[in-house]
């Protein structure tokens, strides 16, 4: 079977392999739809145009760009199809193939016009010829000129669509003139149907008409083909020809040996191929004894011997008689009575018994000299004695010249493998079917029916000895009536694949099922490791990836529970569902992928003022060292992965103010290892993290708020102490088109990587359609920093053709594509985020590679 595929087909497609895929723009997921796709076609179909439509509520805002694009796509392959639809209306018509600039697709419109019109020319041009694969232009034009060269040019208007009756009935085809049906549309009572040309079929759309396909088109018929009412072709020959063995054969008929010719005494028949003509010849051997050849009429007339032979009968009567003549004696006695030449009187010529004798005049030889006399009753003849020409001889009797058959005496030259055949005056040597006689050596040689007629077999042909033999190419064979091919559905037949077999036109593919590749052997399939393959893209698992055939699962790490996606990971929070096993006076708190049991005990002069709270009690006037102690102590529980961006901010306190002290914020523990930084900003202090850390980690901050009164004298302090647990970065939710790398903590003595600038480098892989109209972002990248920041962005590599790039606006950066970009295309760029200070030196920097592609396609 042959699968012809149009645009609008490829555009579902592909469409749908689009709404299966999940692609990152701006780092966010979008799920494109079909609802989007349709909205476009509805678009193009009722305003013809595809701007100023609103997105219906159920697209969400986040999805509003993606369905863009997609509904854009599809409106403007809605109508380019229609537009193509129409050029190849015009053509047919004899109208002028004008661009129409004011329309989508106008382009279409010209190009299927032009290209219908070839297909029109091809075919009055070579009217016998096949219209596939004449020439390739591409689509749509192929699509258009096999349509035209097929159907040619509209001889009659359409068929007058039936009118309905109710008046509040919308008549569609009239609203909606040639938008409807590919051929004709008829309104019925609240819709419309569409109908088709004579001679082709309405498709499953409902809308768009294909040909029907003639038997006799492409057929192996050598001169006329016919269709029987039971579908089957007969083959019949022009005039002059006849139907050989093989029924689709014609062969020219031999009229002269067949008798058949209508050619005159005198005459020599000579056969053509097809038909037949008369020459003129000599008449020597070609018109019977006393018969002479008329040049001017080409027939043998009579001769008149009694003229021309000046009397040949002396003293009696001649006569003239067709082909010869007669003498008789002139009546010089009465009746009863002859002429006695003896005695020169009349004398009695009855017998004894008074019956009367027949004299035999020839025994006086009374003709003349050359000529034979014939004795009649009554009476003779005389005539000319015969000189026969070549392939004739006289009659037994004399009298004619009578034809002499070669074939029957063995007198003929003809080969062995040569059938003799008489003719009148000669022969003729004819060769068996298959042969034809060489003009020059007089021997039969092969016809190459193959060379000779082409056309014969439908695909290849292979000469033999007497004959031919058609042969079809692999992937087909041969039909009953030994010219056609027809293909074989090595699907039905043995199916050769191990899981999906699609057979089409002379061969068949193999397709595999979703989660398996196709081998280099094309036939077998073998699974497809997804955790592998997409690995170094991110992980498809949040988690665990595990490859299962045709597929793969993901788990969770012990602590956490696999949400409904089956793909990401959800800490279980064992506190809030109560399956820890912490004791009564302990104080559960959840951190990533377990938990923690904490039991606060207050110190001296401190008691419980909440679960993560201790108060200081009165002191006595008199007792400094509970002067000296801190107001409170809070407890606060901070948990975060591995791999978080930094710089984090953990932790903000905020003083209430009192009066006119003033306060300060310090880091009094913890800070060791110089990974977080106090930030200071009027009553508030906040601890960032500043460098990365690797866990699973545990570290117990001290941040220590004092308040001072208008003498900077110590009037109070507030401690709160921080626990920080860093858990392992396995659970870190990132995308699957991002993959990051962040620069580890540096050695002391290591100068090479304290040199380093770069602290984070991530990988993004952005997918493209082709034909987007620029300036289009593609995405952004973002510094996070505390108070006014100096960041420089810039594209390092990959832009050597000017397509892309980076507008900043404060902390963020975006990459923009700024040049239309027709597919296949594929760059990578290299995109730095430097941070400088005040002398613009790069303090850090940050690099994101991004992996474009921009597929050949508009969507």
């Amino acid at each position: 079977m042959i699968v012809n595929m149009d645009r609008r087909c490829l555009r579902w497609v592909l469409l749908c392999l689009l709404c299966n895929t999940q692609f990152m723009v701006q780092g966010i997921m979008i799920d494109v739809k079909h609802e989007c796709c349709n909205l476009g076609i509805d678009i193009a179909q009722e305003q013809n145009t595809c701007t100023g439509y609103i997105l219906p509520d159920s697209i969400s805002l986040p999805d509003h760009d993606s369905c863009s694009r997609v509904l854009e796509v599809c409106c403007v392959q809605e109508l380019q199809t229609y537009q193509c639809t129409e050029g190849i209306l015009i053509a047919r018509e004899g109208g002028q193939c004008q661009k129409q600039n004011t329309v989508i697709g106008g382009e279409d419109f010209q190009e299927c016009c032009h290209c219908c019109r070839l297909g029109i020319m091809a075919k009055d041009e070579m009217p016998f010829a096949t219209c596939d694969r004449i020439v390739s232009f591409g689509e749509p034009c192929d699509g258009a000129f096999t349509e035209c060269c097929a159907r040619g040019s509209i001889v009659g208007p359409y068929p007058t669509p039936t009118e309905t009756a109710e008046e509040d009935n919308m008549d569609e085809c009239t609203e909606f003139p040639d938008q409807l049906c590919a051929h004709t549309c008829i309104n019925t009572p609240g819709s419309f149907m569409c109908a088709c040309d004579e001679g082709y079929t309405l498709q499953i759309d409902g809308r768009t008409c294909a040909p029907v396909r003639d038997p006799c088109l492409n057929s192996p018929c050598d001169h006329n083909c016919d269709v029987l009412n039971n579908g089957n072709i007969v083959c019949s020959c022009f005039d002059g020809y006849q139907l050989l063995p093989d029924g689709v054969s014609c062969g020219d008929i031999n009229e002269c040996t067949t008798g058949i010719d209508n050619c005159q005494p005198g005459e020599n028949c000579v056969n053509i191929v097809g038909s037949f003509h008369c020459e003129a010849g000599s008449n020597v051997g070609r018109c019977d004894p006393g018969y002479l050849y008329n040049t001017l009429t080409n027939k043998c007339d009579d001769v008149d011997e009694c003229i021309e032979l000046g009397s040949p009968c002396g003293s009696l009567q001649c006569i003239n008689t067709p082909g010869a003549y007669r003498c008789q004696r002139q009546n010089l006695c009465d009746i009863g009575l002859q002429y006695d030449t003896q005695t020169q009187r009349c004398e009695d010529d009855v017998d004894s018994n008074g019956n009367c004798v027949d004299i035999n005049e020839c025994l006086g030889n009374p003709c003349p000299q050359n000529s034979n006399c014939y004795n009649t009753r009554g009476s003779y003849r005389c005539a000319a004695r015969q000189q026969c020409g070549a392939g004739f001889e006289i009659d037994n009797n004399g009298l004619r010249c009578v034809d002499i058959d070669e074939c029957l005496v063995g007198s003929h030259t003809c080969q062995s493998n040569q059938r003799c055949i008489n003719t009148r005056g000669g022969y003729n040597c004819e060769c068996p079917v298959g042969y034809k006689a060489n003009q020059f050596t007089k021997t039969c040689e092969d016809i190459d029916e193959c060379n000779d007629w082409r056309g014969r077999c439908q695909q290849s042909c292979e000469n033999t000895e007497g004959s031919y033999r058609c042969t079809c190419q692999e992937g087909f064979e041969l039909a009953p009536d030994g010219v056609n091919c027809r293909d074989i559905d090595e699907c039905a037949s043995g199916n050769p694949c191990t899981q999906q077999c699609v057979n089409y036109y002379g061969s068949y593919q193999c397709l595999c099922q979703r989660g398996y590749r196709l081998n280099a052997d094309k036939l077998t399939c073998d699974d497809i490791d997804e955790c592998s393959l997409y690995a170094s893209r991110g992980s498809l698992c949040v988690g665990v990836c595990t490859n299962i055939p045709g597929s793969y699962k993901c788990t969770c790490p012990p602590g956490y529970s696999l949400l409904a996606d089956g793909r990401s990971c959800r800490d279980i929070d064992e506190c809030e569902e109560r399956i820890d096993t912490c004791s009564a006076t302990e104080t559960c708190f959840n951190t990533r992928g377990g938990f923690r049991c904490h039991s606060i005990t207050c110190p001296p002069y401190f008691v419980k003022a909440s679960a993560t709270r201790c108060r200081r009690e009165q002191c006595a006037i008199d007792d400094a060292e509970c002067i000296g102690l801190p107001f409170s102590i809070s407890y606060n529980y901070i948990t975060f992965p591995s791999d978080v961006r930094i710089p984090a901010r953990l932790f903000t306190m905020t003083a209430v103010p009192f009066g006119t002290n003033t306060y300060d914020f310090f880091l009094t523990k913890g800070n060791e290892a110089n990974e977080f930084q106090l930030q200071k900003e009027q009553l508030k202090g906040t601890i960032y993290l500043i460098q990365p850390m690797t866990g699973p980690r545990d570290i117990e901050l001290e941040l220590e708020l004092r308040s001072y009164d208008e003498n900077r004298n110590l009037a109070g302090k507030n401690v709160a102490k921080i626990i920080v647990y860093s858990t392992n970065p396995i659970m870190q939710i990132g995308s699957e088109d991002e993959f990051r790398c962040v620069k580890q903590r540096c050695a002391a003595n290591d100068a090479e990587c304290l040199l380093e600038k770069t602290d984070a480098i991530s990988y993004n892989h952005i997918s493209l359609p082709s034909n987007l109209t620029p300036p289009r972002p593609l995405i952004t990248m973002s510094a996070i920093t505390t108070g006014t920041p100096r960041i420089r962005f810039h594209i390092a590599e990959g832009n050597h053709g000017g397509w892309f790039d980076v507008v900043s606006h404060g902390a963020s950066g975006t990459v923009r594509m700024i040049r239309n970009i027709n597919g296949p295309f594929h760059t990578v760029l290299r995109l730095e985020m430097d941070r400088l200070n005040n002398a613009n030196i790069v303090t850090s920097r940050t690099v994101a590679y991004l992996y474009i592609y921009v597929s050949q396609y508009f969507f």
